[in-house]
């Protein structure tokens, strides 16, 4: 299993993620993942080690459901997206989603609604095409805490392993 640092740097980790990760060089990667209040640097970790693709979808669905609420779209692409991880829809029905989101009004990039939009359109977009990132839209507070709730670190530590 690779340094920590080294894992990083080999997958090209943001300039904050890097601070983050040494300014905390001296934990151990599991109390670095039960530290981190940062939900994307989470994410991007997962998306890096390999985690399964349905695997990934789940966690970052579990993580964008309590914004469902602020519009319908929203509260679609959550629903089509449970759907698609069940197997009842397919691609398709995810595409007609994201040009619904990609179509809305919201085009003041200073509006809060505007970044939920970029978030699930984001996120519908990342279930079409796998291995494109994760989940974007810094100023959508996702909660590090749901993403841990939603993948243990046994699980996390089995593919890093695999994977770095």
């Amino acid at each position: 299993m690779k340094n920590f640092r080294d894992f990083i740097t080999e997958h090209y980790a943001c300039e904050k993620g890097t601070d983050w990760v040494e300014k905390h060089k001296n934990l151990s990667p599991k109390k670095m993942w039960k530290k981190c209040k940062n939900a994307y640097f989470l994410l991007w970790l997962l998306e890096n080690i390999d985690i399964p693709h349905k695997e990934l979808v789940r966690i970052q669905l579990h993580c964008l459901k309590p914004f469902a609420n602020k519009d319908k779209l929203f509260k679609e692409a959550i629903n089509k997206a449970e759907m698609w991880l069940c197997g009842v829809y397919n691609d398709s029905d995810l595409r007609e989603i994201r040009d619904k989101l990609y179509d809305n009004d919201y085009q003041s990039e200073e509006d809060l609604l505007y970044e939920y939009y970029n978030c699930f359109l984001n996120f519908i977009e990342l279930i079409l095409f796998p291995g494109r990132g994760v989940i974007a839209g810094y100023k959508v507070n996702i909660s590090a805490k749901k993403i841990r709730k939603s993948i243990p670190w046994k699980t996390v530590k089995k593919y890093y392993k695999k994977n770095a």
